[in-house]
């Protein structure tokens, strides 16, 4: 038995949701199952939730994705260590109300 069809199925049954930031290495993968209903993605830009449907895929930069936000962790966050540019990716949702 192989695994793509398992894969197959994996996709076939859910919305998909995928960030990938070639940039800064960051990337999140979100499987929504077609079951859920009433699904909303917030838009910082707009300082609303938009509804979610479909397969919304983003590779390369983010800094125009209106629903994710990137942030570098501050200085100070951990004080005993040597600062460095990692960060992270920031996504908010409303699922069934």
């Amino acid at each position: 038995m192989t695994l793509a069809p398992k894969i197959n199925d994996l996709f076939r049954e859910r919305s998909l949701m995928l960030w990938l930031d070639e940039e800064g290495a960051l990337g999140s993968m979100y499987f929504i199952h077609k079951t859920l209903k009433n699904i909303y993605q917030y838009d910082f830009n707009v300082r609303d939730f938009k509804a979610v449907s479909g397969q919304n895929k983003y590779v390369g930069s983010l800094d125009r994705v209106t629903t994710v936000e990137k942030e570098k962790f501050p200085k100070n966050f951990w004080p005993d260590f040597k600062w460095s540019r990692k960060g992270f990716m920031r996504t908010r949702w409303i699922i069934h109300n």
